[in-house]
């Protein structure tokens, strides 16, 4: 059976490079087919799945899957998608050499997780395996920055619609959280959005009203010490930097 999936991921990259090699109206024309033929191939990769897979397996099935449009996926796809590239980057060793599959994967990871924290943590955890102070851990850095303000978006939007009072300060501290990890540009203007939307909610106690404002100034701090040397050295030389700390 390895032999086989072995011989199937030839098969596959042969495929891909047909495909990339057809010119846009060949392509159109052969749409159909080409999709029929990818199927194929993936079904016959699950089945041949080796028992005692490598990383480099796990990423056979995370790439064939990425290459299939969106609607050719059924659910039984994702989930199996979805298990594949979590443990290609569980399993894939921090080698400069393999950083080009942590991108691909890093990259398709909203699309193939179930929920934007799910994506986030598996983008940290890839940017582990990656070399620091290269063009392609800058690439993937904000690839998870991105993923990290989709998941603040589901947080605050979770935040706002919980019923129970304590659970929804401590959604919105989880909300919070989330801020230093978002595009540090966006950082002050998303946590200006969190606060209008708890204010009202710490104003209903009187805990919650003189809570608020150390809570405010907490993570204005927090922030501001999150964002990288050139930018709070601009902040610094603002003649208003007294607003970036308070709200």
């Amino acid at each position: 059976m390895s032999e086989d999936f072995q011989r199937l991921k030839g098969e596959l990259t042969e495929f891909c490079r047909q495909v990339r090699e057809k010119d846009e109206l060949a392509a159109g024309f052969d749409r159909l087919v080409d999709a029929q033929r990818l199927r194929e191939i993936v079904d016959a990769l699950r089945k041949n799945f080796p028992k005692n897979a490598t990383p480099g397996d796990e990423y056979t099935m995370h790439f064939a899957y990425a290459q299939m449009s969106p609607d050719a996926r059924t659910e039984k796809d994702m989930a199996d998608w979805r298990k594949h590239i979590k443990k290609f980057i569980n399993d894939c060793p921090a080698e400069p050499k393999l950083a080009g599959r942590v991108a691909h994967a890093v990259k398709h990871l909203p699309e193939a997780c179930a929920t934007t924290g799910e994506a986030f943590n598996y983008g940290l955890r890839a940017l582990r395996l990656l070399p620091k102070k290269t063009p392609i851990f800058a690439s993937c850095e904000k690839e998870v920055q991105k993923m990290a303000l989709s998941d603040f978006h589901t947080l605050l939007d979770k935040a706002n619609q919980e019923t129970n009072y304590q659970k929804q300060i401590k959604a919105y501290d989880r909300a919070l959280a989330r801020l230093t990890d978002i595009p540090p540009g966006s950082r002050y203007k998303y946590m200006y959005e969190c606060l209008h939307a708890m204010a009202p909610v710490y104003g209903r106690t009187d805990w919650g009203k003189v809570e608020f404002p150390h809570k405010r100034r907490l993570i204005s701090n927090r922030i501001f010490k999150s964002l990288p040397p050139e930018m709070q050295t601009i902040i610094r030389n603002q003649k208003n930097k007294k607003d970036w700390y308070y709200c």
